[in-house]
C-alpha cells in the first residue's frame, strides 16, 4: 500500500496537540472553558478515530490475523503501561491500581483500548458479510446498540461509555469511500460550519448558547456530534491539502 505522508503527518500534529490539551488540564483550573482548549478537544480526538477507520478499510476483505496484529501493537502496550504507570506515579507497584485501570481503561490509554475492540468489530462485520451475506453495516449497528446497552448497564466500566462515543468517528474514517468520496463536496463548507459552531460547544457541557435558547435535552448531543464531526472532516481535508509531504520535504 502507498504510504499516505499527509495521514503520518496529521497524526504527528494530533500528538502534539493532546500533550498540550493534557498541558491546560494541569495548568490552568478552568481548563474547559478555555478557547483553545476547547478548539482542540473539538476535534482532535475524533480525528484520530477516523483515521483509524479510514486505514481500517481494506477493502472489506476480512482477516482475523488483523486482530492479532492490533493486539500485538494496541493491547500489549495498554497492559504493558497498566501496570508500570503506578511505579511512574507512586514510586511502587499498586496491583489494586493496575486492576482498577483494566476495570476503567478510561484511566489509563484508553485510546488504544477503543481502537482494539473497534478492529474486533469490524473485523467481525467484514466476516460476516462474506460468509453470511449480511450487510456490514448492518452488522455495525447492532454493534452500536450493543454498546449502548453495555454502556446503561456498565456506564464507565470497561470503558463502555468511550466505546460507544468514539465509535461514530471510526465508522465514518472507515465508509469515508462509500459514503464521501462518492460526492462532490466542497469540504470548505466544513470549514465554515466549524468556525461558526464551534465557539459555543464546549465538552462536557451544553452549548454556550443553550442558557438562552433551550432547545431540549437531547439538543446538545447531537450539537456536539455536529461540531466534532464537521472538525474532523474539515481538517482532514485540510491535511490531504498542506500535509501531503515527506518530512524531509517539509524542510525545504
Amino acid at each position: 500500500m502507498k504510504r499516505l505522508f499527509y495521514l503520518d503527518n496529521a497524526k504527528g500534529i494530533l500528538i502534539i496537540l493532546v500533550i498540550v490539551g493534557h498541558a491546560f488540564q494541569f495548568i490552568h483550573p478552568e481548563y474547559d472553558h478555555n478557547f483553545l482548549f476547547r478548539i482542540i478537544y473539538s476535534f482532535h480526538m475524533p480525528l484520530f478515530f477516523y483515521i483509524s477507520g479510514y486505514l481500517a478499510n481494506r477493502g472489506r476483505k476480512h482477516s482475523f490475523s488483523v486482530i492479532k496484529k492490533r493486539f500485538i501493537q494496541l493491547i500489549i502496550p495498554f497492559i504493558t503501561w497498566d501496570f508500570i504507570s503506578p511505579l511512574i506515579y507512586n514510586d511502587r507497584w499498586n496491583v489494586n491500581c493496575s486492576l482498577d485501570i483494566l476495570l476503567y481503561p478510561n484511566r489509563g490509554l484508553w485510546f488504544l483500548y477503543n481502537l482494539f475492540i473497534y478492529s474486533v468489530i469490524f473485523n467481525i462485520a467484514e466476516w460476516v458479510e462474506q460468509k453470511l451475506l449480511l450487510r456490514h453495516y448492518i452488522t455495525i449497528c447492532f454493534a452500536v446498540l450493543g454498546l449502548y446497552g453495555l454502556m446503561t448497564i456498565f456506564h464507565n466500566k470497561f470503558n463502555c461509555a468511550q466505546l460507544w462515543y468514539h465509535i461514530p468517528f471510526y465508522a465514518i474514517g472507515y465508509y469515508y469511500k462509500q459514503i464521501l468520496s462518492n460526492f462532490k463536496i466542497n469540504y470548505w463548507i466544513f470549514g465554515c460550519l466549524y468556525i461558526i459552531t464551534v465557539p459555543f460547544w464546549m465538552r462536557i457541557e451544553p452549548p454556550l448558547f443553550y442558557q438562552y435558547i433551550d432547545l431540549g435535552r437531547l439538543f446538545p448531543y447531537f450539537y456536539g456530534y455536529f461540531v466534532q464531526i464537521v472538525g474532523m472532516l474539515f481538517f482532514f481535508n485540510l491535511s490531504k491539502i498542506f500535509l501531503d509531504k515527506k518530512l524531509g520535504d517539509c524542510r525545504r
